[in-house]
């Protein structure tokens, strides 16, 4: 190996080990990991070296499928693109759940065979502050739904961004979504 093949391993080994994403190789074969950086040990609490010979499931928890349903999903994704992406629930070492956005792609590797390559970013918080949001939203939409009197809310352009059924009953309308970007005009028009 020559002097600048050997620094640019250095410079991708630097790379890897400072990147703000976990970073995380797979062997196809048999689902064995075989690197995972810093940050990515750091993000899931585990020990320097500890997860590399084990099984990737160790890291699933999906929600809705089951580990080998989105295993599937993923294998076929590479197959036909060569990449997949996405936001799966993972978790830690301790048990505590984690929400990631995942990018995989394989590429074939001296030692291993076929690799994957998952560069994995904790987007927790943001699921948290969805879910949240969420809820607030259903609890308005409650709210609003449930009023006896007429209830409405429009945008700077006078259009209508939510209206209860009393309001679509007024309107001669059965289902309240069919006044949604609607303005007076276009419900009652000027001859």
């Amino acid at each position: 190996m020559n002097a600048a093949t050997h620094d640019m391993f250095g410079l991708q080994n630097k790379i890897l080990q400072n990147m703000v994403e976990g970073v995380l190789l797979t062997r196809v074969s048999d689902a064995v990991i075989i690197f995972a950086n810093p940050r990515f040990e750091t993000l899931f609490g585990y020990q320097k070296g500890e997860l590399i010979g084990k099984n990737v499931s160790i890291l699933d928890a999906p929600e809705g499928k089951s580990p080998e349903a989105q295993a599937s999903e993923i294998q076929n994704r590479l197959k036909k693109t060569g990449v997949w992406q996405g936001e799966i629930r993972t978790i830690k070492k301790d048990g505590t759940p984690l929400w990631c956005r995942i990018k995989v792609s394989t590429f074939d590797h001296s030692e291993y065979g076929t690799v994957l390559i998952g560069v994995y970013e904790d987007i927790t918080e943001r699921k948290k502050a969805q879910d949240a949001l969420r809820l607030r939203e259903s609890y308005l939409t409650a709210i609003i739904e449930n009023q006896p009197g007429l209830v409405w809310l429009k945008d700077r352009d006078g259009k209508f961004l939510a209206v209860n059924n009393s309001f679509a009953k007024s309107c001669n309308l059965d289902d309240p979504r069919l006044l949604l970007g609607k303005t007076d005009f276009d419900i009652c028009p000027h001859e």
